[in-house]
């Protein structure tokens, strides 16, 4: 599924026409995205939570050489799937 899908599906439940629901939908990313870039958490009941993590330096290699290259550290986005998803039997 990709977020034209699931504007699709939205418009289809809530009778909303594609455009509105595609604003809704691009507007909930957006919102997740902008909570994230300020260091906040975002967690979905029964989908699950979203942090920000400080990666550490580490020293990586370069696939053609070999040769050794210093990783700087960053901050990453985690996921952490909530119980219900855990739990599915795929």
């Amino acid at each position: 599924m990709n977020r034209t899908i699931l504007a699709e599906e939205v418009a289809e439940k809530f009778e909303l026409s594609k455009a509105t629901a595609d604003a809704i939908v691009t507007d909930i990313f957006e919102n997740i995205v902008g909570t994230l870039e300020r260091g906040g958490k975002v967690s979905l009941k029964n989908f699950g939570t979203f942090t920000v993590v400080q990666a550490k330096a580490r020293v990586g290699r370069n696939p053609s050489t070999g040769e050794a290259v210093d990783i700087p550290p960053k901050k990453r986005v985690k996921y952490t799937a909530s119980r219900r998803l855990k739990d599915l039997p795929l």
